[in-house]
């Protein structure tokens, strides 16, 4: 599969999303949103750090899922280019 072909989505793929969808959506009760609230940083510079820490754990994501794909993708053109070894061939060894 080259780096930049995505999948396609099936028909079952797309009603598992349909049907967890709603189950995603944060807290819906008041007590839930109220915990919920309590967890967030109330001083602005944090909420700053949290978003530019958020972001920058993407950017790393990305860029290893990237790496991981170059590295995979390496070794299976390896293996098409290097003919495989068959396990019938009789070796040359002298006695």
């Amino acid at each position: 599969m080259a780096l930049t072909e995505k999948r396609k989505m099936t028909q079952k793929n797309l009603a598992a999303h349909r049907s967890n969808g709603p189950q995603s959506r944060g807290p819906a009760t008041p007590e839930g949103k109220a915990r919920a609230a309590l967890m967030t940083p109330q001083d602005e510079n944090a909420l700053l750090m949290r978003r530019m820490q958020d972001s920058n754990f993407r950017q790393v994501w990305r860029v290893t899922n990237l790496l991981l794909k170059i590295k995979r993708q390496a070794r299976e053109e390896e293996a098409l280019e290097k003919p495989s070894r068959s396990l019938n061939v009789n070796e040359n060894t002298a006695i």
